[in-house]
């Protein structure tokens, strides 16, 4: 995922990708605090994302679905070994990862 992230940064100097390896143990999710009822309920909340990896993509697919995009939501970035106590303790309130990570 690290060309998605670069092309992300650098558009003008995206690289043809000729083969791509797919590594992923399990399917990436938003998981959401308790207290949120549907993702349209993440209007104006925060939600965490590693930025090179689909995490971004997960949230942009679910968002898109429900009438919202990436302006609709406060994104943070935050490493996958932090989401979860989080989302726990409310500091987010939705996080889109990996399970297995």
């Amino acid at each position: 995922m690290e060309a998605v992230d670069f092309c992300g940064r650098a558009p003008q100097r995206c690289p043809v990708v000729v083969l791509g390896l797919d590594e992923s143990r399990g399917a990436d999710q938003l998981a959401v605090h308790r207290g949120i009822a549907s993702i349209a309920a993440l209007k104006g909340r925060t939600v965490a994302a590693t930025y090179s990896t689909l995490g971004p993509y997960v949230l942009h697919r679910a968002l898109e679905r429900h009438g919202l995009s990436f302006s609709d939501v406060k994104l943070r970035n935050m490493p996958m070994v932090q989401m979860l106590s989080a989302l726990a303790s409310g500091e987010v309130q939705a996080a889109a990862f990996s399970p297995l990570q």
